[in-house]
């Protein structure tokens, strides 16, 4: 998944760079404003410009929100850090 920076005038958004796309292709957009972007995002977004992740993915990326919790044996990692602190 590309981030691509684009400016809205007169009802089309326009690309801030050229796109590598075939002419009428059709492309999936989500809309997000610069001054709505969290702080989290602008890091994230910061951290792909210099090379340290690939993508910055949506918190329910289509490929996790199918994922299917497993039974873990033992005590809840909380009840752990608890028993770890006394």
């Amino acid at each position: 998944m590309d981030i691509v920076e684009a400016v809205y005038q007169k009802g089309i958004l326009k690309p801030l760079k050229h796109l590598n796309l075939p002419e009428n292709s059709h492309v999936r957009l989500r809309v997000i404003p610069n001054e709505e972007r969290s702080a989290e995002n602008r890091f994230k977004q910061h951290l792909v410009v210099l090379g340290l992740l690939r993508e910055v993915r949506d918190a329910l990326d289509s490929t996790e929100k199918d994922r299917i919790p497993i039974e873990v044996k033992g005590k809840p990692l909380s009840q752990v850090i608890i028993d770890e602190r006394r």
